[in-house]
């Protein structure tokens, strides 16, 4: 790949993973996830411009792990819905009946 005067000598890739798992009667979950596995984002590029040759070679190593638990706190039972008069349905019959 070419930027300018940048030549990109290998492309960069990453590999991730992650897993989720449920526990303590489906209210709480564990989280496992982990970034560039396989190390691929390394760059390699060469610059030439005039007289000046450089090669540049950089393993960021940004290999990472993260675990995470959550929780959901309160009550997991949802009240029914109450059927309510509001008045609206009188004025909707007594304009209705004609």
């Amino acid at each position: 790949m070419r930027i300018g005067y940048s030549k990109s000598d290998k492309l960069t890739n990453n590999l991730s993973l992650g897993v989720r798992k449920t526990v303590l009667n489906n209210r709480g979950t564990i989280s496992l996830s982990a970034n560039d596995l396989l190390s691929g984002q390394i760059e390699r590029n060469t610059v030439t411009y005039k007289n000046v040759y450089s090669k540049n070679y950089n393993d960021s190593n940004l290999r990472t792990f993260i675990i995470s638990f959550g929780y959901k706190f309160g009550s997991d039972k949802i009240k029914e819905h109450r059927s309510r008069n509001t008045g609206i349905e009188d004025e909707l019959g007594r304009t209705q009946k004609k």
